[in-house]
């Protein structure tokens, strides 16, 4: 319990700090974007971002609820982010267009770790928020999810020049380029 109330912080701050520092982001990581482009993406990513708390949380519950033997649980479970998705995209896509589609995917999060909370207590667990800044723990946590996130963005570098560059180019083509890209995922998935 106190762990997961530290990862929560931690995560939070680091949602916080993004969150706050999005447009200058968005301007580094995209300074190719012209002014319009470069405020739907930064409203998109302040849409996206707090879903990111959310589902850490649900994949730690879902973990957790493996643990139990039970895996078609969390799998069907995590399905809802997805089917709420397409469903919102088939009924108000055309009225409002990507934005439906952070809405939906931050909806989703949000209902998928309510859905696991549910399994969570019928299986008998609780969860209890307390944190103590100063105690071991968190600050072991701490030292071992810095390394984390350190090798997840150094893995991040590669996704960051690809927009760099490609926000250079004609509109559409980082979607055409990404499409390229999960084709040959695909492929290399299937053969390697």
């Amino acid at each position: 319990s106190e762990l997961l109330s530290e990862l929560i912080v931690i995560i939070t701050f680091v949602v916080i700090v993004l969150m706050l520092l999005a447009p200058l982001v968005i301007s580094i990581i995209a300074p190719g974007y012209d002014i319009a482009l470069k405020k739907m993406t930064v409203t998109l990513t302040l849409i996206f971002l707090p879903g990111l708390i959310f589902s850490a949380v649900s994949s730690i519950y879902s973990t957790m609820i493996n643990a139990f033997n039970k895996f078609s649980t969390p799998a069907i479970i995590e399905l809802i982010t997805p089917i709420l998705i397409v469903a919102s995209l088939l009924l108000w896509g055309k009225e409002f267009g990507v934005y439906i589609f952070a809405w939906a995917s931050l909806f989703g999060s949000i209902i998928t770790l309510l859905a696991l909370s549910s399994v969570i207590r019928r299986l008998g667990m609780k969860f209890s928020f307390g944190i103590n800044f100063k105690s071991d723990s968190f600050k072991e946590t701490f030292k071992l999810v810095t390394p984390f996130f350190a090798s997840a963005a150094s893995s991040q570098a590669v996704v960051f020049f690809f927009c760099l560059i490609t926000s250079f180019l004609v509109p559409g083509s980082l979607t055409i380029l990404s499409y390229g890209e999960k084709i040959c995922d695909l492929i290399f998935n299937i053969f390697v």
